[in-house]
Parts: structure tokens; sequence; C-alpha cells
């Protein structure tokens, strides 16, 4: 990752077409690397073509320690997605794991139908 950074790569660019470097490493559950980025400056709230930010994917994939991670970074779990799928919540697409369930109403979470 540092190597790509140093030959220019940008901290919120895309990775191979598959969205924002920072949104494929949480997807990934890859918690050094999305340090990394957001430590040279990554948006924590990006987000890729379906709409979903670095929390979200952390949350639909079920990486409860990444999601614990962004949230106390600063994410926001009450970030509504655009683009591809609108309308949705780190807690609407979290809602298969009840830990991270409930890690993220601990946040003040709330679904994208009451926002």
């Amino acid at each position: 990752m540092s190597i790509l950074l140093f030959l220019g790569a940008s901290e919120n660019g895309n990775v191979g077409g598959t969205g924002p470097a920072l949104t494929s490493a949480a997807a990934g559950g890859q918690l050094e690397a999305v340090d990394y980025l957001l430590s040279r400056g990554s948006n924590i709230e990006i987000m890729d073509k379906w709409g979903m930010t670095p929390l979200m994917w952390a949350c639909r994939e079920g990486h409860l320690d990444l999601a614990r991670h962004l949230l106390a970074a600063g994410a926001d779990p009450k970030t509504v997605s655009q683009g591809f799928e609108p309308g949705l919540t780190a807690l609407d697409v979290a809602d298969s794991n009840p830990k991270i369930v409930e890690l993220l109403v601990s946040y003040g979470a709330t679904t994208g139908e009451t926002n």
C-alpha cells in the first residue's frame, strides 16, 4: 500500500476498478490497510460506486473489530448510502450479525427508513 502511495496513487483513489482503496480494505477486513489509509488522510466517509462507506462494508462483511475501529475513528453510523444501493445505513446491511447490530446501536445507528 505504501509503495502505491509513494508512486503517486491517491489515498481516496480507486483500486483496480473496485472502488476507493479504503472501502476495498474495509470490505476485505484489512485493519492495517485501513489504519494506514486513514493515517494518510483517506476520507472515512468516502463512498464507492454502490454508495457504500467503509463502515457499511465492514458491517456487511461481518468484520466486527474493523467496524468498532472505524466507529472509534469517527465513522458516522447514520450515513445513508447513495448510488446503486441508495437509502441504506450500516445498520441496514448488518442486520444478520447481532454483535455488529449491538455495536452500531450503541453508537446511535438508525436504519435508512428513519433518516
